[in-house]
């Protein structure tokens, strides 16, 4: 399963990745590959005006489908409000980091930690 947890204006949140909730999203705000793509571009160029970025409006809308998507009850109207409680920096790490999961290939197979604290060779 994929998913984030998170802490939201002091409420503890889980949103997980689901093709539903990309294609949800790609509905409602817009296509999370474009997301993606153009936060990579601004990257690369500076002064690159991204056409897809976080707004007042789509980052409520993010952090809820990710929430119904993980089981949560929340309305949309109740996200919004505390997204607006938090602030919106905090929202944008969030969703920031809930898109990246929708987009980031899923790992082959789990990784033990011991593994990456090996040195080479051992």
């Amino acid at each position: 399963m994929r998913e984030i947890n998170a802490s939201l204006g002091g409420r503890d949140i889980t949103l997980r990745a689901t093709f539903a909730a990309a294609t949800e999203i790609a509905q409602m705000v817009a296509d999370p590959i474009a997301f993606a793509r153009e936060a990579n571009i601004a990257a690369a160029m500076p002064g690159y005006v991204p056409k897809v970025t976080f707004t007042v409006a789509n980052l409520p809308i993010l952090i809820w489908i990710g929430m119904k998507a993980a089981g949560g009850g929340d309305t949309l109207q109740q996200v919004q409000a505390m997204v607006f409680d938090a602030g919106f920096p905090q929202a944008m790490s969030i969703a920031d980091g809930y898109l990246a999961l929708i987009v980031a290939p899923k790992s082959e197979r789990p990784v033990d930690p011991a593994e990456l604290d090996a040195s080479p060779g051992e």
